[in-house]
């Protein structure tokens, strides 16, 4: 399966300072970020094909600038598609 948006979700993760969750769709192969204004902030998706595959938070000052490449986000939904299939 083609995955669609690495390179999007990396740019909006990577360049947002604060809490950002990056969240996966198995059915289609998209993947996105999701920007939030705090730590306690996030989105339900009422899907069972969608999870959180990724996250940072503003819960300490080092954790709001952690970083993610597109080979490691790649990977992660990689792992995803593998688990669903199980």
């Amino acid at each position: 399966m083609k995955i669609t948006g690495i390179k999007k979700a990396v740019g909006d993760f990577n360049s947002w300072q604060g809490t950002a969750r990056i969240y996966f769709d198995s059915s289609d192969g998209t993947v996105w970020t999701n920007v939030y204004a705090g730590m306690n902030e996030w989105d339900e998706y009422h899907s069972k094909t969608i999870s959180q595959i990724y996250s940072k938070s503003t819960s300490t000052i080092w954790e709001r600038d952690n970083k993610i490449t597109m080979r490691e986000l790649k990977e992660l939904c990689e792992n995803e598609l593998r688990r669903v299939k199980l």
